[in-house]
């Protein structure tokens, strides 16, 4: 253990010039947040805990390193560049700051178990998706390029995970659905692609609406539980980007079992 936390310090160290860190002060960030030295990416979770600590030069680091980053994902969902500046304000603030109640910054939510540059870019995502539904009813068309706006409008927090997790996802679902109890797999099929209400499907299986409801709800909770654990062994993220990852999954659940069961 003593020698993995110090080659952890050491490659942070390294990655990171310029940036000091008191090596007992990494440790008890890093046992705090990661159950196993073997999954952490090291030389990211020392510069977030020197950002952490409002350490001048490791936010400056962090900035240079990540700041395009930030643009380039905001670019790719269509922020327009008002709107991409004043995200990376808002960002900075959450993620350096000390919350007006005390708590700490956001930064100090990053676990080290996926890497940094994602869990930021989710982050941004995020902080877009969330400024511009503050926005919308002002001025919804001054936000994004018109350029960019697809036909359909789809969540583009849910576009940009689709476009990179779109393998990892689509393995983890066929997996997690074939897991499924045969009936759980056609009481799915019977609402969503056959559509058939609940009372059909009740007196199919002789049962009461009620009864046909809750194994619906029970089949689709049963799909997501395994659908975690399928994309949790595949991507090793940390659980704040997980949180998110899987809160959208939920969202579009039954838009994208539709495309499966068919």
């Amino acid at each position: 253990m003593k020698q993995a936390l110090a080659q952890l310090y050491d490659a942070g160290r390294a990655t990171w010039p310029g940036v000091e860190l008191d090596r007992q002060e990494f440790a008890r960030w890093l046992e705090a947040r990661a159950a196993s030295v073997d999954e952490v990416h090291g030389a990211d979770l020392y510069l977030a805990c020197a950002c952490a600590r409002g350490d001048a030069r490791a936010i400056a680091a962090f900035e240079k390193r990540f700041g395009p980053e930030v643009r380039a994902a905001l670019g790719r969902m269509g922020a327009l560049p008002t709107i991409a500046d004043e995200v990376a304000q808002i960002l900075r603030t959450k993620l350096f700051v000390v919350g007006v109640d005390g708590s700490p910054p956001k930064i100090a939510e990053y676990s080290g178990r996926g890497p940094l540059s994602a869990w930021v870019r989710v982050a941004a995502v995020r902080g877009a998706l969330s400024l511009i539904r503050q926005k919308k009813r002002h001025a919804p068309r001054a936000l994004v390029s018109p350029s960019r706006l697809p036909v359909q409008s789809p969540d583009p927090e849910l576009a940009y995970i689709k476009a990179r997790y779109r393998g990892t996802f689509r393995d983890a679902f066929r997996d997690a659905l074939q897991a499924l109890p045969e009936r759980d797999r056609t009481l799915l099929r019977a609402h969503l692609i056959e559509g058939r209400s609940i009372d059909e499907i009740g007196a199919a299986h002789g049962v009461h609406r009620a009864t046909a409801a809750r194994w619906l709800v029970k089949a689709r909770e049963s799909l997501l539980g395994e659908l975690r654990r399928q994309v949790g062994e595949r991507l090793r993220l940390g659980r704040s980007e997980f949180d998110s990852l899987m809160g959208l999954v939920r969202s579009q659940l039954d838009v994208s079992l539709q495309g499966f069961l068919r």
